[in-house]
């Protein structure tokens, strides 16, 4: 039996085998509620992220348990508090998008319709607030909720060093930061990633010359 861990407003962790090929349940406190489209990876799809219905944080403390629909018990209980849910909430994902640009996506798990703020920080520096205006139908799909969840952002130039410096994007209220990462950037780095997505950009460019002189 697996131990699954709560974060980034889900239970995640690795499950036996088989599990994946029948509908799961969590109990919430010995009670069946209403799961959110289990999503499954690895070879063997065993590897389960669940996101928390929004029914879970209500302000009190729960003991979650997974299990499969013939009633097989899936991972071990999870007791959680009302601050321990209500901490790690937000569902996301940041993504080194190429060059100096990251993307990323982030959704409240207790209020999936709502906008979260976001704050940049760039190694020691604030870099500012990150604006949610991006489409993300994929998440919207699956979850609902806001789809405008997405964003991209750059890396401040000005503040590249020769020594890594990590970009993070965090919750302004807990702190907490988005799945995915830490994302280095270094001048040297940057400098070989610019130049390599220039020479893609040229190569297709002229991909694009020649296929439209062939068929001229």
């Amino acid at each position: 039996m697996s131990e699954l861990k709560y974060r980034w407003g889900a239970l995640r962790g690795q499950v036996a085998d088989g599990f994946s090929a029948q509908p799961i349940v969590l109990l919430v406190d010995g009670q069946p509620i209403e799961t959110s489209h289990p999503q499954w990876r690895g070879a063997n799809k065993t590897h389960l992220k669940l996101r928390m219905p929004a029914s879970v944080y209500d302000g009190e403390g729960h003991t979650l348990v997974v299990q499969a629909e013939d009633g097989t018990t899936a991972s071990q209980a999870i007791e959680l508090t009302a601050e321990e849910l209500w901490h790690d909430r937000f569902d996301s994902n940041l993504t080194n998008a190429g060059g100096l640009k990251l993307s990323g996506w982030v959704q409240d798990a207790a209020e999936p319709e709502a906008d979260v703020p976001l704050v940049y920080h760039f190694g020691e520096s604030e870099v500012g607030p990150v604006e949610l205006s991006q489409g993300r139908p994929a998440i919207y799909t699956r979850f609902g909720g806001n789809f405008q969840c997405g964003f991209s952002v750059r890396v401040p130039e000005q503040l590249l060093d020769r020594e890594p410096q990590v970009a993070r994007i965090s919750s302004v209220e807990t702190g907490v930061a988005l799945k995915g990462g830490p994302h280095r950037f270094d001048l040297g780095t940057s400098i070989e990633d610019l130049a390599s997505s220039a020479r893609s950009r040229l190569f297709n460019a002229r991909q694009v010359c020649w296929n439209n002189t062939e068929n001229s």
